[in-house]
């Protein structure tokens, strides 16, 4: 009777492991994404969890990746095994900004991949069961009115910056120009190259150049200084220097799977100009495994303060105490789904304020 109870109670603890492993496993989806034409997609997929994290169901978090020549690889937690009304909604978003779609997934424990076909379904209806006619609401997706309304605000001010300018290229060319420097020294009350040790800041430029889905060359009023201050983004999304473009002098060169088509929204921030008061750092690494196993990463150094450091994971903005969690120079992510997975990029800027 002794050993019967004993190896019941090894029994008992074997199946505790097996259930804790399988409550912290993640299920791979690898496949190819087409357009309606069958050409390659090539452009961003937002994927959101939507529905309860009650009980002792592991919660899951909203993860992004970029898609080239129509290759998907992205890791999830399962959604089947959470409350019947969990699911996760992508939203994909092409480069040219011309083609946008929105699926729901339901994802199930698997240690192979799957493709899309065994994940996708129609939108859960109130009552719990499945209506392919019913319409996904602004609301159901986290965070997606706020980013619509600072994506709206953001475009209205650059059409309205264009209010007055000449029609001719040289004419935009030159307001341009003209206005960047007005901008800089009226906020800065320092001229570019930072005579006074202060540096310039230039936020929000829109590069000089034609964005027809051809040109690849562009013009930034100023030369970067440094270089790696420079944070070029196509419709809100970071590209990456040496990949996505490459800069000398205030020149820009886009690679050409990633020129900017017609429709394509382009901006830029930088400096001009060096500070004995303030370190920046720009463009780094986090050091770190990136399998979409491991959630802790190291930076250079330690952000000063906190809440400069703008973290980018495939060019999508991270945000703090969601995705991530820092303690000095080691980043936290929430979870595995929200971890890099192999592939993937991350870049951070920060400051550190010289004592």
């Amino acid at each position: 009777m002794t050993k019967l109870r004993h190896l019941f109670g090894v029994l008992i603890c074997a199946t505790l492991l097996v259930l804790c492993a399988d409550a912290q496993a993640t299920t791979q989806i690898v496949d190819t994404v087409l357009n309606t034409d069958g050409t390659p997609f090539n452009g961003t997929v937002v994927i959101t969890w939507t529905g309860g994290t009650t009980g002792s169901s592991l919660a899951p978090y909203s993860t992004s990746a970029k898609i080239y020549g129509g290759a998907l690889s992205v890791r999830l937690v399962p959604s089947v095994a959470s409350a019947s009304s969990a699911f996760y909604v992508a939203t994909f978003n092409s480069r040219d900004g011309l083609t946008s779609w929105v699926e729901t997934w339901q994802v199930g424990p698997s240690t192979t991949p799957l493709t899309l076909a065994q994940v996708r379904t129609a939108l859960p209806s109130s009552g719990g069961t499945t209506s392919g006619t019913s319409a996904i609401s602004i609301g159901q997706v986290t965070g997606l009115s706020s980013y619509l309304n600072a994506l709206s605000t953001s475009l209205n001010t650059v059409t309205s910056s264009y209010s007055g300018f000449n029609t001719t290229l040289a004419g935009l060319g030159t307001s341009v120009s003209n206005l960047n420097t007005t901008v800089n020294n009226i906020t800065n009350n320092a001229t570019p190259g930072g005579a006074s040790g202060t540096p310039g800041f230039i936020d929000t430029e829109v590069p000089f150049g034609t964005i027809d889905g051809n040109n690849t060359a562009f013009a930034l009023a100023n030369a970067p200084n440094p270089s790696s201050s420079l944070m070029l983004f196509v419709n809100g999304i970071l590209q990456t220097n040496g990949t996505d473009f490459s800069l000398a002098s205030n020149r820009i060169t886009f690679a050409s799977v990633s020129k900017p088509h017609t429709g394509d929204v382009l901006q830029a921030s930088y400096r001009v100009g060096a500070t004995s008061a303030i370190t920046f750092v720009d463009g780094a690494t986090p050091s770190g495994t990136v399998n979409g196993a491991n959630v802790s990463f190291a930076l250079p150094s330690a952000p000063n303060p906190v809440s400069s450091l703008k973290l980018y994971k495939n060019g999508i903005l991270m945000m703090p105490n969601l995705d991530y969690t820092l303690n000095g120079s080691v980043i936290t992510f929430s979870s595995t789904a929200a971890a890099p997975a192999s592939g993937d990029s991350l870049q951070s800027y920060y400051r550190i304020t010289n004592p």
